[in-house]
Parts: C-alpha cells; sequence; structure tokens
C-alpha cells in the first residue's frame, strides 16, 4: 500500500486506542484521500488458429470466341503535307560570249541547253580561240605565231528509274605554227606561213552508261567508252598522219557482306597510218579487287593485270593495287598509303595535245610504271581549309622527254627520247573557301628525277607552284587571280658545247574581271602574263608576253 494511507492508518490506531484509555475527545482530519490501485493482470496474447487438412484450388475451363465487330466509320483523307522553300530560279536557254583582245585575239563561245527537266538533258556548244599576232625570237626577228583552237558538239543525257545514258559526239580543231625554228643557225630567216602552219583535227564519239542503284547489296554496273579519229596535215605520196582509237571499259561492283567486290575491265585499240606505224597496238586489262570500309578506315586490296598486243605479240604486265587510309584525328586528319602500277598508253593525239609543235607521224611507245608507291596525310585544318601533303616514289620504264629533232636543219619540232627513270615526288596543297565570297587554292610540287641513260630530264622542271584565288562581292562583281611559276628546266641543243641550254623560270600572272549589269548581261576583262615576262614553254618558242582580252556575256 500507499506510504501515506499507511501513515493515516496507524494515526486513526494510536488516536483510537488513546481515546479508549485516557478518554479523550479530539478531531481527526486526514488530509490525502483515499486512492484504490489494482495489480497488474498477466495476459495470453494468443491468437486462435485454424487447421484445415482438407484444401481446395478451384478450377476454370473457359474459352474467347473472336467475333470481328463491323463498323461504319471511315476516316477522313488527310491532305499531304508540302513544304515550301524559295522558288526555283528562272534558267535561260543560251549563253553566248565573245571577245577581242591584242594579237588581234578574238573569241567566240556559244551553249545551248534545254530547260529543266527531271528526264532529259540535251544542248550543242561552239568555241573558237585563236591569236595572229608575231613574236620576237632571240634573232630579234618577229615571226607570226598564231594558233587557233576551235571545238563544236552536241550533248545529251537520260535518266531512267534505275540507269542512265549519256553521250556526246564533236569535232576539235586546233591550228599551231612552226615558228620557233634555230635563230643560231639562221639568223632573220623569213618563212612562209603556209609551209609551218599544222593543223589538228579529231572528231569523235563518247557515251556512258551506268546504274543508279542505292542498294549497295545490289549489282551496280558502269560502261563506257568512245571513238576518236586524229589527223594531221601531213601527206607524203599516198600516205598521211592519222589513228584510230578505240576504247571500252566497264566496272561491275557489289557488296556482299561487308565486304565491297569490284571488277574493272576493258580494251584500247589503236589503228595507225603507216606513216606513224605499220602495227595497229591494243591493250586488254583486267582488274579486280575488294574493299572494306568502317567510320574510321578504308582499305582496297587487288591487282591489275595488262596485256599489250602489238605486231601480233603479247608483253604481260602484273601490277599490285593495294590502298589503306584511316583517321588518324576524327574530323581533322587522315593517314593513307597505297601501292599500284599502270601501262600509260602515250598515242599521237595525246602527244600531240601535250606538245602540238610535235614532228608530224611521231611514234610514241608505251611507259611502264612498274611500282608507284605513295602515302599522305590529309585534313582539315578548320571548317574552311583543307590540306594534302603527299610523297610518292616511281619506277618508270620508257618515260618519253621531248627534244628539239636535230635532224631538220630549222629544228623547230620535236621528238622523243626514252630513258628508265626513278621518280621522288613531294606534293603539297591547301585551300580555303569562305561561303560564297573568297576560295583561294595553292599547291607546290617537287620532283627529283633519276636517269641512266640521259644528262637531264629534258624539258620537266624540278619545282612547280600554282595559286588561285577568287572573290565574289555580292553576285556582282567577280575578281580571279592566277599565279604560275615553273621551275627551270634544261633543253638538249647539240650545238652547244655541253649540249645542255638551261631554261630560264616562268613567273605568269593572270587576272580576271567581271561586272554583271544584270542576271542576263555581264562584261569581263582578262589580263594575262601581266608581268609581261620572256620565257620558253618549248626550247626555241617564246610565247606572247602582256595579253589583254575583254568582251561581254548574254544568256540567250
Amino acid at each position: 500500500m500507499n506510504l501515506k494511507i499507511l501513515s493515516s492508518f496507524f494515526m486513526v490506531l494510536f488516536s483510537l486506542h488513546g481515546l479508549n484509555a485516557q478518554e479523550l475527545k479530539n478531531n481527526v482530519t486526514i488530509v490525502t484521500p483515499y486512492e484504490p490501485t489494482i495489480t497488474d493482470a498477466r495476459k495470453i496474447n494468443l491468437m486462435p488458429e485454424i487447421k484445415d487438412s482438407n484444401s481446395f484450388q478451384p478450377r476454370f475451363d473457359y474459352a474467347i470466341e473472336n467475333n470481328r465487330l463491323n463498323t461504319a466509320f471511315e476516316p477522313r483523307e488527310i491532305k499531304a503535307a508540302k513544304m515550301t522553300g524559295e522558288p526555283l530560279n528562272k534558267l535561260q536557254k543560251g549563253f553566248l560570249k565573245l571577245g577581242i583582245g591584242n594579237y588581234t585575239s578574238p573569241l567566240a563561245q556559244v551553249y545551248f541547253n534545254n530547260l529543266r527537266s527531271k528526264q532529259t538533258n540535251y544542248g550543242f556548244f561552239i568555241n573558237h580561240h585563236s591569236t595572229n599576232g608575231k613574236i620576237k625570237l632571240n634573232d630579234n626577228n618577229k615571226v607570226f605565231a598564231g594558233y587557233a583552237a576551235n571545238e563544236a558538239g552536241i550533248f545529251g543525257n537520260r535518266l531512267w528509274k534505275n540507269h542512265s545514258f549519256s553521250g556526246n559526239t564533236g569535232i576539235e580543231h586546233k591550228r599551231v605554227n612552226y615558228y620557233g625554228y634555230n635563230t643560231d643557225s639562221f639568223p632573220g630567216l623569213k618563212q612562209n606561213e603556209d609551209s609551218i602552219k599544222q593543223n589538228y583535227i579529231a572528231p569523235y564519239a563518247r557515251f556512258d552508261i551506268r546504274s543508279n542503284q542505292t542498294d549497295s547489296n545490289k549489282l551496280r554496273y558502269h560502261f563506257n567508252g568512245g571513238y576518236e579519229y586524229f589527223s594531221d596535215l601531213y601527206k607524203w605520196d599516198s600516205l598521211h598522219n592519222y589513228e584510230h582509237a578505240i576504247q571500252l571499259k566497264a566496272h561491275f561492283s557489289q557488296k556482299v557482306k561487308e565486304l565491297d567486290i569490284h571488277l574493272k575491265t576493258g580494251f584500247e585499240h589503236y589503228e595507225k597510218g603507216k606513216s606513224i606505224d605499220s602495227f595497229s597496238n591494243t591493250i586488254f586489262f583486267l582488274h579486280p579487287y575488294v574493299g572494306k570500309s568502317t567510320a574510321d578506315w578504308k582499305f582496297n586490296i587487288g591487282f591489275n593485270f595488262v596485256s599489250d598486243f602489238y605486231n601480233s605479240e603479247s608483253k604481260p604486265h602484273f601490277y599490285p593495287d593495294i590502298n589503306f587510309s584511316f583517321k588518324a584525328v576524327e574530323n581533322v586528319m587522315t593517314l593513307y598509303v597505297g601501292l599500284n602500277g599502270l601501262l600509260e598508253t602515250n598515242q599521237y593525239g595525246k602527244i600531240a595535245r601535250e606538245n602540238p609543235f610535235i614532228k608530224s607521224n611521231l611514234n610514241v611507245l608505251p611507259s611502264n610504271h612498274k611500282l608507284n608507291l605513295y602515302g599522305g596525310i590529309r585534313g582539315n585544318l578548320f571548317s574552311t581549309a583543307d590540306f594534302n601533303l603527299s610523297a610518292q616514289y616511281s619506277t618508270i620504264e620508257n618515260q618519253y622527254f621531248f627534244v628539239n629533232d636535230t635532224i631538220q636543219p630549222l629544228q623547230n619540232q620535236f621528238i622523243t627520247l626514252y630513258d628508265d627513270i626513278d621518280l621522288i615526288r613531294l606534293n603539297g596543297e591547301i585551300s580555303y573557301q569562305l561561303n560564297n565570297t573568297f576560295n583561294f587554292f595553292y599547291k607546290i610540287v617537287y620532283s627529283e628525277y633519276s636517269l641512266i641513260k640521259l644528262s637531264k630530264p629534258w624539258h620537266l622542271p624540278a619545282l612547280t607552284m600554282t595559286g588561285t584565288a577568287k572573290y565574289n562581292l555580292r553576285n556582282k562583281i567577280l575578281v580571279g587571280l592566277d599565279i604560275y611559276y615553273i621551275g627551270k628546266r634544261y633543253a638538249f641543243n647539240n650545238l652547244s658545247l655541253n649540249k645542255e641550254m638551261e631554261l630560264k623560270p616562268i613567273t605568269d600572272i593572270n587576272l580576271s574581271m567581271e561586272y554583271r549589269y544584270t542576271k542576263i548581261l555581264s562584261f569581263f576583262l582578262q589580263f594575262n602574263n601581266m608581268a609581261a615576262m620572256k620565257y620558253e614553254t618549248w626550247y626555241r618558242y617564246p610565247t606572247q608576253r602582256f595579253h589583254i582580252l575583254g568582251g561581254f556575256t548574254y544568256s540567250l
């Protein structure tokens, strides 16, 4: 019990006992109230459980029957979305360019093309450019050095769903004069213009057929070829110079799993007049290779088999074809390396276009590029500038070099001499483009020749540089600047003690300007050889010095 209760209880007892003994009568006041308590009960925390020895699991057996519910709802047709953009520019059917310059140099160009079409494209063109001036030679004698270049032709192409066809035919004409005679032996020589005139005429026809398959897993093909008849003024008795050239090439490709399979094949046939060569020449080639590419690298590996049929004899040639490239730095730098070879055909028409002052009825042998090893780096300096640096090593048999024909007293025509060479070539290119306003291109090439029989690589420079810049001011004024540099070269001179004649380097600066008065009418000026440099592209053949040409263009 509570201590307060016990104390109160004892006080009451003592008080009662005293009252009985002494019979005292006093009042007692109890201050603390009575507080009853209950002892904590013991609780049993048990939940009732029901144990059922029999278990029952219900089973359901049912099936769903599908029935089509026919509705009468018809969706409303939605019109296809149309993208609005800039309207197509109006096309003109024709283009006319006329000009005239010093040295009595007329220029005329006419182009005609059909209007915009998704399936067909056709037209024709006529070009003429000539000069009729005189040039002073080393003996201070002014000689007629006129030339003319003409071409006319028609072209067309047709596009279908899975393939396309294109073709063109026309005729080329070029007139030159053998004005660069031997001034050492014939100073002040007066020549008849008709006796030194040479005309090259070349009608041609070409075609191209290719598939338009965008799916690389399907077979893709490309056929191209053509025919050309090349001739000049040479005639002696019943002989004259001509050459039939026929080419046919095919390229098949298909993707098999992760490999790109390619096969190139074809032939070239050259039938020459007896004044050039009494035997025809046919070249057949077979070039298979496989390739694979990823986002970071690409490679091709194969071979090129070439058989040269000449005078009932066949000379086979086998060349490797390997190249590999990979991205060293994403979007910045790509490294590449390769190994290949080729048989270079040097027919009469090709040589005459390279050097129009060649000796008539000249036959040139093919050049065998036995080995060509190359490698380099290409990439982007920044978003608007690209570069390419490369090095090349080649081993070539029967490389041709131009020298003056010393059998003829005037020595005003060129023949070819041959040698087996090793060639080391370093090449550097850089280009820059700022929108459509300004673009720039610069290229430098250094070549080193190791010869066996010849003392010098006649007429071939060790160093060449080319620079081109164009500026477009609001599509109204266009300015172009071209700078060419050709390092010193050597020519064979049988009248010299050491048989060598050094040709001075060439620096040629050209400036062109165009003012577009309207969208269909513009005026142009072109300045050639602005520094009025006196140089010889070919030995004994100085070129025109300062030349200006002006005119207008008009869209028909």
